[in-house]
């Protein structure tokens, strides 16, 4: 297959989530999101609060990536999807400035060994630049969101619509200051898919499709 990497970025609500560990487990690539880098992180000896010397960085990047490649999660291992407040405790992590660099290591280091389907992490900005990189941008409608949130975490609609736009604000300020991109500028990705009427079962046979025309 040309793409040896995809990116997911995922709107809060878009069952992103379940599209991306679907699509990796039908193309048989690995599956990286927000709670296995923090369980990563963790193990290492480095939670998001923590600020890293640079000296560490390197030991710290190969022992998360090494554990990834020698036995890391598939997507059929993964318990769960991460939450509104998880995944906003995850930007917030990544505004210091040394886990931010060890994150972004991390990803670099996994896009360069391939086979991999990765959620989040700025990744579709840091590896933008590699021609084997397929980069997807998973959204949806405000309302659709909202009820599919409030549906999910058995919220109300009213406590679901105030996460989504907390969940975009916070989003959207993190690419513009960090990146100094519009999260949702459709050139940051091949392809933008909208889940407001789709199942994720669809949404996951779309994102293959555009795939497996380029395999070889």
């Amino acid at each position: 297959m040309r793409f040896r990497t995809i990116t997911f970025t995922v709107q809060l609500g878009s069952e992103g989530h379940q599209v991306a560990s679907l699509v990796a487990e039908k193309l048989g690539y690995r599956y990286y999101d927000w709670q296995v880098t923090a369980e990563a992180a963790k193990e290492a000896g480095v939670p998001s609060e923590t600020m890293l010397s640079t000296e560490r960085v390197p030991s710290l990047v190969n022992r998360v990536v090494e554990r990834f490649l020698a036995g890391g999660p598939s997507p059929s291992d993964i318990d769960g999807l991460p939450s509104a407040e998880t995944m906003s405790s995850a930007i917030r992590a990544l505004t210091s400035e040394d886990y931010r660099y060890f994150v972004e290591a991390v990803v670099m280091r996994l896009g360069e060994e391939g086979n991999a389907a990765i959620v989040g992490h700025a990744s579709q900005v840091l590896l933008r630049g590699k021609s084997d990189v397929f980069r997807v941008l998973i959204c949806g409608g405000e309302v659709s969101r909202t009820e599919k949130l409030a549906k999910r975490e058995g919220s109300t609609l009213k406590q679901a619509l105030k996460q989504i736009k907390q969940s975009d604000r916070e989003r959207l300020n993190f690419f513009d200051h960090y990146y100094h991109v519009n999260l949702l500028d459709p050139a940051l990705y091949d392809l933008c898919l909208n889940t407001d009427t789709y199942s994720v079962e669809a949404a996951r046979d779309l994102v293959a499709a555009a795939l497996l025309p380029a395999s070889s």
